[in-house]
């Protein structure tokens, strides 16, 4: 599989992986991304802020606009959308900036996708909870399996791994709130 980021991301029911090797996984959800777009046309990034009602706060986000979305001949069309989930002392910029998007971009060019399904948790477990500076700390291990290949555009042929044999790996996520009854935020996830 890819082995050039620390990230993940997956296409459609979470079937596509970028990783720094098969445990770095799971940093992004992707739910879908709109990969077929126009071979040869160029897609831009767009980054801005929008406040957030919710979170109280503004909240940085990037959008990777597909080849042809701004032309005026075009007619209007719905788009996939990638959600990147970034990890605490990340940003909004994170795929960019770090390679992410051009893996993207040469597995559409290889007309291949790498797949990420069947993805289960196995058990989970508190490991340590605190109290510092005035938040509370959870931290969660998480043992879980999923299959993890590549394929063809097609999905016909397997090019990498395999589509029965399950891959586990182990993940420790830390949840933070401030302290009393407030809802807990994921601050970050670590490979074990």
């Amino acid at each position: 599989m890819l082995r050039k980021l620390s990230m993940t991301a997956s296409l459609g029911y979470a079937n596509f992986i970028l990783s720094h090797n098969r445990r770095s996984f799971r940093r992004l959800f992707l739910l879908t991304v709109f990969l077929p777009l126009a071979a040869g046309a160029q897609s831009r990034t767009d980054c801005n802020v929008i406040n957030s009602r919710i979170l109280k706060q503004a909240v940085h986000y990037c959008v990777q606009l597909p080849p042809g979305y701004d032309a005026k001949e075009s007619p209007p069309r719905r788009y996939p959308v990638l959600y990147f989930l970034h990890g605490l002392g990340q940003n909004e910029q994170t795929l960019f900036s770090t390679g992410g998007w051009s893996v993207i971009e040469d597995l559409r060019r290889e007309r291949k996708i790498n797949r990420l399904e069947n993805i289960a948790t196995r058990s989970t477990d508190v490991t340590e909870a605190w109290q510092e500076s005035g938040y509370d700390y959870v931290t969660v291990r998480f043992l879980a399996s999923l299959l993890d290949y590549t394929t063809d555009e097609s999905g016909s042929q397997v090019l990498e791994g395999a589509r029965t044999e399950p891959v586990k790996f182990e993940e420790h996520w830390t949840f933070v709130r401030p302290v009393g009854p407030n809802p807990f935020r994921l601050s970050a996830i670590q490979q074990a």
